[in-house]
């Protein structure tokens, strides 16, 4: 795991896995979910292996 701050956006990035990203979700203003190929989070919630 990677955590990383950017003082001159008042960002922080938590990288938890180093795969290729295949879809980012905007969770609110704020926070954006960048999900990889082994998972997908559908619309209810359950995670699913990616197709």
């Amino acid at each position: 795991m990677k955590v990383k701050y950017c003082e001159d956006t008042g960002t922080l990035y938590i990288e938890f896995r180093a795969d290729a990203i295949v879809e980012t979700r905007d969770l609110d203003e704020n926070t954006l979910l960048e999900l990889d190929a082994a998972r997908v989070r559908d619309d209810d919630g359950a995670c699913e292996p990616a197709h």
